[in-house]
């Protein structure tokens, strides 16, 4: 069967991290390919001034250029509007169909409020969770009773991973640039030089 990861962001923008995470979870997991989705519109950022789709859209795909099985999605982006994993969720479906595994891949602090998002329910049927441990230890209470609360409320699939985590965030790279401090080994050397010419985060 046919494994498709999926990493949704803001990738406002996309950084190191971020790619580490899709290639540590293609790895740990055998996954074909991940798919990596900008969110059009992030209900859970709003008011906060985030990059226009497009610019976001861009930065991922120069960041993409040389990854084979790294895929620069404009699926939310198209859809328009509030982007919802749910929504997502059931395009993929009907897309791929039930020959292929679809792998959603969040980080462990998602995993603690996934289950507040529009629609869980078609998360957790339509995919496998595989959980990148950034703050928690697997065997942390908090994990261990949402584990068992997905389970038993959704019958979730979920997959804690070893993946390695790096400290970055987007936060952090928007933060250097206004410092005047370089990106080096934070993003792709084309992204560093997409953020430099169209002065973004100035």
């Amino acid at each position: 069967m046919k494994k498709i990861g999926i990493l949704g962001g803001t990738f406002d923008p996309v950084h190191n991290g971020h790619i580490g995470m899709a290639k540590g979870a293609m790895e740990e997991c055998g996954l074909d390919l991940v798919l990596m989705i900008p969110s059009c519109v992030s209900y859970l950022k709003a008011g906060m001034g985030v990059s226009d789709a497009v610019v976001r859209l861009e930065m991922l795909k120069l960041a993409l250029e040389d990854e084979e099985r790294l895929i620069a999605d404009d699926l939310e982006i198209r859809r328009g509007g509030n982007s919802y994993t749910c929504d997502t969720i059931r395009e993929l479906s009907k897309e791929y169909g039930k020959e292929c595994l679809l792998c959603y891949i969040i980080g462990d602090d998602t995993l603690l409020s996934m289950h507040r998002w529009k629609e869980p329910e078609v998360i957790f049927e339509g995919c496998r969770i595989l959980t990148i441990m950034r703050e928690h230890e697997k065997t942390s209470p908090e994990v261990t009773a949402q584990l068992e609360f997905l389970q038993k409320e959704y019958r979730a699939d979920i997959k804690l991973l070893d993946v390695p985590v790096m400290d970055i965030s987007s936060t952090m790279i928007r933060n250097r640039v206004k410092d005047g401090l370089d990106l080096y080994h934070l993003v792709p050397l084309r992204v560093a030089e997409y953020i430099r010419e169209n002065k973004m985060y100035l």
